[in-house]
């Protein structure tokens, strides 16, 4: 069933959208937060649906975007409320947002110097909603038949971190001199699409109706503030479930057990209950004898269809895949269809690895590989972990490695991952080791263990030599910059650039899921995108960046620094670190130079945290000096230039250095 995550920031926002869904019921989340999930029934679909309520402000909004996309994984993201009128629109008017400027980022000196971050709705949401404002069908959904009828705009608005309410105040001046297009200003739409920014497979987008006008009057004497803001929720509220009942059902990213839904597994049961069932009734239908009706037979097997369903959905959520951050997977057919040969043979090699350096496309490969065999039944569990990464110590930068993960560990989180937690009470390594063995291969299903960044791990080798024996109806994929081919049992496979065919679709890609911010490189002529393939070499992400310097700087000027870097010696991966590392610097340089001071100060200084921890909100305003508001401006302009991104981690935003960033804030700024 497709999903719609829709946050809104005050009481009467969620009143009005929660009018429109059925069967509701509360989903609390495991910090606390209570969420209501309910259904959205139309003509050719049931969509389900999550709601919150957020609070006011630009980095709240994005902390709870974040928390409900890692809760509900949704496929479209929807902020509806209330908004204040700066131009054309009137109260009880809908806008809904094609951009949402940041307004307070800039450079402060002397006087105040704008520089605009802009959050972008979704192409294809904005236009579904150019569609509907034009037909009008949305007024059906009103609650009341409003004189005169209201009117939707699809258009700018502006978002910071004040209620603005006089047009006589120098924040409302500014924005009529340096945003003169918004028509609308409001405090969450900007952290909002900052925040689903890093989802590209999500589209997201911000619908507000109008409460107050800054520019004109509001006369209370009429009517109210409270009347107003409700009517004003009511009215967006329709707009979006309007453009929600139009949009085409998204694409299932997996399938779904035909079982008798009829049948129904108590969900007070434990999985170890669950399990314990199905062995039974397994046990049961092997030797069931020739007088056993046939009915007892078949509902036996319903039963035992409908166990190893809901054990699939316990596993999935104990051990959920990474969030996929990329929209389409370009390319690696023929090596997909070797890896899946490999995994569904029996017989065949019990661990493969997927060697290539940095930034070939390594883990999207494995994450593809990994859903694609859940989508295939071959295994009923995927157990995921990624290894620690480098990091850098002190001034000279010298990398260094931690035993994040070694054997003993990997063999606690296999067990737990599995729901065998008396894994962990082993009294010894060997212990472990013999219990997951039976785990992995002596029960009916089989599971595939994913190690993600091996070779960051103390001592990679001896567990690679641990792992030898463990697999034999169960299977493993390891990701390594550094090839492991002198292992019998191991199938190596070894990633290279994309060719050229490849890269012109991935680059395309990529500028499709950044909206009207990547329309240089979508637009761009086949030649000049071959020029971009011919200087990175098809590396997924120098690609990538090559889209967000473009974003910022006119393709031809890109095209032409990048000719000055000979890249093919990437060809071949062993010999040719230099050339790529010098290139990065090359892309981070550029960036470096186009930045706002805030946006250098956070990028060094997330250049002193843990790779793999990153670093919270409150970890950044510490070392930084910035206030929050100034982290959330920089965070999303070094986003934009993805050099980093963001995620819920530890109850709370965090910010991630993309390994090659830190590299360079390392090696090249410190000693700059």
């Amino acid at each position: 069933m497709p999903r719609v995550v829709i946050l809104t920031a005050l009481p009467v926002e969620y009143r009005a959208v929660r009018t429109h869904l059925i069967y509701l019921e509360e989903d609390i989340h495991p910090l606390g937060i209570i969420y209501e999930r309910g259904k959205f029934i139309t003509s050719s679909q049931e969509w389900e649906v999550g709601i919150a309520e957020v609070g006011a402000g630009n980095a709240g909004a994005a902390v709870e975007a974040e928390r409900a996309i890692a809760h509900f994984q949704p496929d479209i993201l929807l902020f509806v409320g209330i908004a204040g009128g700066i131009k054309d629109a009137q109260i009880g008017d809908v806008v809904v947002a094609t951009d949402v400027y940041g307004y307070e980022s800039g450079k402060v000196g002397e006087q105040f110097f704008p520089r605009p971050k802009v959050g972008k709705s979704a192409y294809a949401l904005v236009q579904r909603a150019k569609s509907e404002a034009r037909k009008g069908e949305w007024l059906q959904r009103l609650s009341s038949s409003p004189v005169p009828q209201p009117r939707v705009f699809v258009a700018p608005i502006a978002a910071g971190e004040k209620v603005v309410a006089s047009r006589q105040s120098d924040v409302f001046q500014f924005l009529k001199e340096s945003y003169n297009d918004a028509i609308a200003v409001e405090m969450e739409g900007f952290g909002f699409l900052s925040a689903a920014f890093a989802y590209p497979n999500i589209q997201a987008i911000v619908i507000r109706g109008i409460s107050d006008l800054i520019e004109g009057k509001n006369d209370d004497s009429i009517e109210p503030e409270a009347i107003r803001q409700e009517k004003a929720s009511d009215h967006a509220s329709a707009f979006a479930f309007q453009v929600l009942t139009k949009l085409p059902k998204p694409q299932e990213d997996s399938q779904t057990l035909q079982v008798d839904t009829s049948i129904q597994i108590d969900p007070s049961e434990t999985l170890q209950s669950k399990r314990a069932q199905l062995r039974t009734i397994e046990h049961e239908l092997s030797n069931s004898q020739q007088q056993t009706s046939r009915d007892d037979i078949q509902y036996k097997e319903k039963y035992a269809a409908a166990l190893r369903k809901t054990i699939r959905e316990d596993l999935n959520r104990l051990s959920p895949l990474p969030l996929r951050k990329y929209g389409r997977f370009i390319g690696r057919k023929k090596e997909i269809k070797n890896i899946k040969s490999v995994l569904s043979d029996f017989e065949s090699h019990p661990i493969i690895a997927v060697d290539g350096i940095g930034g070939v496309g390594k883990t999207a490969f494995a994450r593809e590989i990994s859903q694609h065999a859940l989508e295939a039944e071959t295994f009923a569990a995927i157990v995921w972990e990624s290894a620690k990464p480098e990091e850098f110590t002190g001034t000279d930068a010298q990398p260094t490695f931690t035993a994040d993960v070694d054997f003993d560990n990997l063999l606690d989180l296999i067990g737990r991952k599995l729901g065998y937690f008396e894994v962990a009470r082993q009294k010894n390594t060997e212990d472990k080791r013999k219990l997951v063995s039976r785990i992995l291969n002596d029960s009916a299903d089989r599971y595939l263990v994913v190690i993600d960044n091996l070779e960051t791990v103390k001592g990679y080798r001896n567990l690679v030599n641990n792992l030898n024996g463990m697999f034999t109806r169960s299977k493993a994929i390891l990701t390594t910059r550094k090839k492991i081919a002198e292992f019998r049992h191991i199938y190596s496979i070894s990633l290279r650039g994309l060719d050229s065919k490849e890269s012109i679709k991935f680059l395309r890609s990529v500028a499709s899921e950044r909206g009207e911010a990547g329309e240089i490189i979508r637009l761009a002529k086949e030649q000049q995108l071959k020029k971009v393939y011919e200087a990175t070499g098809g590396l997924p992400l120098a690609m990538e960046l090559v889209v967000g310097q473009a974003t910022c700087s006119s393709l031809d000027k890109v095209l032409d620094r990048l000719q000055s870097i000979n890249f093919q010696l990437v060809k071949n991966p062993e010999s040719a670190e230099d050339v790529y590392s010098n290139f990065f610097k090359f892309i981070y340089w550029d960036s470096w130079e186009q930045l706002s001071d805030m946006a250098r100060d956070l990028l060094i200084s997330l250049g002193t945290f843990d790779l793999t921890e990153g670093a919270d909100l409150d970890e950044i305003i510490i070392v930084s000096d910035l206030e929050e508001d100034q982290v959330f401006s920089a965070s999303g302009e070094l986003m934009e230039y993805s050099l980093i991104h963001r995620d819920i981690k530890d109850s709370s935003m965090s910010f991630f250095l993309h390994p090659l960033t830190h590299r360079f804030v390392q090696d090249d700024l410190v000693r700059a």
